[in-house]
């Protein structure tokens, strides 16, 4: 949340500006391909839960691993949203957590180690502190450090206005302050929150929040799924009936899973939600993964679509983006 002098606002909202938009203008010089997203269609199409298009979720901002851009851009950095922008990406997914100091910055991890060339925990470190740090390229680790700073969600939101959705994950401990940054920047209808806590949990966390608020619920089944004592659907329509979710991520290791199933799908959309999967890794998607989709998208993303998915959240972005042009199920 911000904490600035009242006296300053106005002065820093406009460098801030400033900044996106010069941020956003390097990406679509750069991109000749199609063009960029809009927001107002994009909802209009997400709000529908039947709707023809599938959209596509940029994982941590990301456009894709095997076009270049985790070379070219640190993951949660300004540049790599604005590129995802610039191509056409529906919904960029980042992940949101507090400084010392109250502020709500990108980050997945909960310390600075990985994607940065500090170290120590996020919690430990003002933002001024952290606004000294460098990113790295592409997930961190041993890539090479760049002259990216640490955004805050401020300033993606500000970014991501009026162009696309925001997928915001990590944020379970700091939903009211999500929700005041939102409503500050005027964004709110373009945030989709997301959790793994129980349906009752989830309409005590979001319930009071003041429209219009997005939520998706994560139903996650790891190799253990069978002992589960109610499955599919009967696991799914608390949330339907206590949260009126806009989706519902579905994470599963086995293709038999039913929450999986092509009729539990279809019981989502007729409730009002879209199907989310996420073919990052094998064990989100039951090996339906990015990776098998690059050579051969039937058994990947092909497959997804055909359960009856509507969003798919992917590291491989821009070639989703085609694949989905090709067969006409996206923009």
């Amino acid at each position: 949340m911000s904490k600035w002098h009242p006296g300053r606002q106005t002065s820093r909202r406009g460098w801030l500006g400033n900044s996106i938009v010069l941020v956003l203008g390097l990406a679509l010089a750069a991109s000749a391909i199609a063009a960029p997203a809009e927001f107002k269609r994009i909802q209009a199409e997400f709000l529908k839960p039947d709707g023809a298009q599938v959209l596509v979720a940029a994982h941590r901002g990301l456009a894709g691993l095997s076009t270049g851009a985790w070379e070219k851009y640190p993951e949660n950095s300004l540049p790599a949203i604005a590129r995802s922008i610039a191509l056409g990406v529906d919904i960029v997914e980042v992940d949101v957590r507090k400084t010392k100091d109250g502020h709500l910055i990108l980050m997945h991890d909960a310390s600075v180690d990985r994607t940065t060339d500090g170290t120590g925990a996020i919690t430990n470190f003002t933002l001024a502190e952290i606004k000294k740090l460098r990113l790295k390229l592409g997930v961190g680790g041993t890539n090479a450090v760049t002259d990216q700073r640490v955004p805050t969600l401020e300033e993606v939101m500000l970014l991501a206005k009026d162009k696309c959705m925001v997928n915001l994950d990590k944020s379970w401990s700091v939903v009211p302050e999500c929700s005041e940054l939102l409503k500050q920047t005027g964004t709110t209808p373009q945030a989709i929150f997301k959790s793994s806590y129980s349906a009752a949990r989830c309409a005590k966390d979001f319930g009071s929040l003041p429209p219009p608020v997005l939520l998706m619920p994560i139903v996650l089944h790891k190799n253990d799924w069978q002992k589960k004592k109610e499955q599919g659907w009967a696991q799914i329509e608390p949330y339907t009936k206590l949260t009126h979710p806009c989706a519902v991520e579905l994470v599963f290791v086995s293709d038999d899973d039913p929450i999986i199933a092509p009729e539990t799908l279809a019981k989502l959309k007729q409730n009002g939600a879209r199907p989310w999967i996420n073919t990052l890794w094998d064990e989100l998607a039951a090996g339906h993964t990015d990776a098998k989709s690059l050579k051969d998208p039937s058994a990947g993303w092909g497959w997804a679509v055909e359960r009856g998915a509507t969003v798919i959240q992917t590291d491989e972005a821009e070639r989703l983006l085609e694949y989905l042009r090709s067969r006409k199920l996206h923009w």
